[in-house]
């Protein structure tokens, strides 16, 4: 507006054939130099040190914001003159003045004063020449505001364009979002710089950073704690409200903003939180290196770039969301092909599960172990989303909950959560674990069947953290499909064996409608079904004449074990399986029998079978 301002100081005195004109803004209630027409170079700058002033030190200040004109006949002697007006009269040289006021919608903005050198009074014309031409000025002023407002409006617009246009184009990432809005609002506000801080836990980080000369990284700085007593955007953050702080020598800084005045020069900053419902995900920080006050239009327009910075954060969000849950479907949907795939072996289901999990959840390595009899081992190890091969005879490890994990788990049926290993007291096997492979976190959960535990998944990470709890919903539904698989399997096999054995007997039951005075191919028969159902090496089966149990038919045995077992008769006991079995009357099961002290049957030169069931 100042060449608008040039002019009517300049019209004004022309027109009045004045001495000299000034025209002073309005604004809460302070007036303030905009223009005027020179004289000499000592009362020019005793005017410009004259402002600005408050409106009450002219002496008809009301009658001016009433809308009245002014008239000064002679500066001199009027005794309702105030000092201030008298000071300025002598230092310009001027001795009449008619004051004129500006105004809009009935408000006083501004205010014309032509002054003359003689004392005296000012014409009716002259009154009314000033008026109208105030009213003119009015309106100059007028289309410049508006056109200045329209112009600010249309560059506003323009800017949340272009905002929302990065924000269509990148709806994965959020940084050219951030980049974007800073940018325009340093250009836009006119401030020295605009930082976006994310809030992680309990920490805030800076994402983006500005300049009038464009993005900067050396602005960026390492997590800062989220402390109210700290840091002007830890308040935002705490308080979910607007932190502005005008003037930073004005206040006593907390420590983490005198390091930022001392470096970067802050002396005014606005804090804006970034809010989705009621949590707060970061801040818009504004600064400047002069003392500001922002004004209202200002803080509606920063609000403004909070509001395009979480549409950025929430499309990201839900992409990413959609994203993981058709990746989750996917998996699940896969690992159920599998399932489907393998009715009869647990294995490659456990070995698409570690994988996947592994592969989601991006850690170091996912474990699937299976319970067996009072240990467990372990039936699939996936490494980078891959399995690892499998030993020919996995290991398998005692149940004790005071040396491992798993064992804690398989135990007391309970999920295990352990964000940093280095922070507790680890057990011998798990201490041995972390120095050889550098596991730091770890998450396991029980695989359940009822009230029996027969098995876990864990995953391990070569960095401390906290599993979420998305990510530990998404491990139980993995459990959920190992324990699936592992009845399938179970009931696959209950059924095959039930059918084998359903087809054993009837097998048997033909050789004795054959066989009605032959005991011999029904022996046989009987022999080689129980070897096979059993999944055994060798059978046999024994009469006792003369009380002695003789050999009357086997399957499996090598030639010279059956010699040995006919010449030498097992009458009955302690001393073998079969002698037990006949002097008790009850069904034997010797598991070793190389750790059975009372077993004796076949010496030391006679290859001996090491377990053994003898039932009567």
């Amino acid at each position: 507006m100042q060449p608008v301002f040039d002019a009517i100081a300049a019209s004004s005195n022309r027109l009045l054939s004045g001495f000299s004109t000034m025209v002073a803004r309005i604004d809460d209630d302070m007036l303030h130099l905009v223009a005027f027409t020179p004289t000499d170079p000592a009362g020019d700058a005793a005017l410009n040190a004259s402002f600005p002033a408050p409106l009450t030190r002219f002496h008809k200040f009301d009658a001016l914001r009433a809308g009245e004109l002014v008239e000064v006949e002679d500066a001199e002697c009027d005794l309702e003159q105030t000092p201030w007006v008298r000071d300025v009269a002598r230092a310009r040289g001027w001795r009449s003045a008619l004051f004129c006021p500006l105004m809009r919608d009935r408000t006083a903005i501004g205010m014309i004063c032509v002054t003359r050198r003689e004392p005296g009074h000012f014409s009716q014309h002259q009154s009314q020449l000033l008026q109208t031409f105030a009213d003119q000025a009015v309106i100059a002023i007028e289309n410049v505001r508006l056109f200045n407002e329209t112009q600010q409006a249309l560059e506003r617009q323009t800017a949340s364009a272009n905002i929302l246009r990065v924000i269509s184009g990148s709806p994965t990432d959020v940084l050219p979002v951030f980049d974007a809005i800073v940018g325009t609002a340093v250009r836009l506000l006119g401030c020295d710089m605009a930082f976006v801080q994310r809030c992680e836990g309990d920490t805030y980080s800076v994402a983006a950073g500005a300049t009038p000369e464009g993005p900067v990284s050396e602005l960026l700085m390492s997590a800062v704690h989220i402390d109210a007593q700290a840091s002007f955007p830890s308040r935002a953050i705490l308080d979910k409200t607007l932190v502005h702080v005008p003037d930073w020598t004005a206040v006593e800084l907390p420590a983490h903003e005198r390091d930022r005045h001392e470096k970067l020069g802050v002396h005014a900053s606005l804090h804006l939180p970034l809010m989705r419902g009621d949590t707060v995900l970061g801040v818009l920080t504004l600064a400047c290196k002069q003392a500001r006050t922002f004004t209202d239009k200002e803080i509606a327009l920063a609000r403004s770039f909070c509001d395009q910075a979480m549409i950025a954060i929430e499309n990201a969000r839900l992409f990413r969301e959609t994203t993981e849950a058709l990746e989750q479907q996917t998996a699940t949907a896969e690992i159920l092909r599998v399932i489907s795939e393998s009715p009869t072996d647990v294995m490659p289901v456990f070995d698409a599960i570690t994988g996947t999990v592994c592969r989601l959840l991006s850690v170091q390595g996912a474990y699937a172990f299976v319970r067996q009899g009072d240990g467990f081992c372990i039936a699939s190890h996936s490494t980078g989303g891959r399995p690892d091969p499998r030993p020919a005879t996995p290991q398998v490890y005692p149940l004790d909950a005071d040396a491992n994990f798993p064992s804690w788990v398989l135990v007391h049926k309970r999920m295990l959560h352990i964000p940093d290993w280095s922070a507790i007291d680890l057990p011998a096997q798990e201490q041995a674990v972390y120095e050889r492979t550098g596991t730091r976190s770890s998450l396991t959960l029980p695989l359940l069947r009822g009230e029996q535990c027969i098995g876990a998944l864990a995953v391990g990470g070569d960095s401390a953290r906290r599993f979420s709890e998305k990510e530990i919903a998404l491990m139980r539904s993995f459990a959920d499909q190992a324990v699936i698989a592992i009845e399938n399997v179970r009931l696959f096999n209950e059924t095959k064996e039930a059918l084998e054995q359903q087809t054993a007997t009837s097998e048997v039951l033909q050789v004795i409608s054959r066989s009605t005075f032959d005991l011999e191919p029904v022996f046989r028969t009987l022999v080689e079904s129980a070897v096979r159902l059993c999944g055994a090496q060798t059978g046999m089966i024994f009469r006792e004449l003369g009380g002695v149990m003789h050999l009357k038919a086997s399957c499996g045995p090598n030639a010279e074990f059956v010699d040995y077992v006919m010449s030498h008769p097992i009458a009955p006991g302690r001393g073998a399986a079969t002698g037990r079995a006949a002097l008790e009357g009850r069904t034997i099961h010797i598991v070793d029998v190389e750790a059975d002290p009372e077993y004796a049957y076949g010496g030391k030169s006679l290859e001996r079978y090491r377990s053994i069931v003898a039932v009567p």
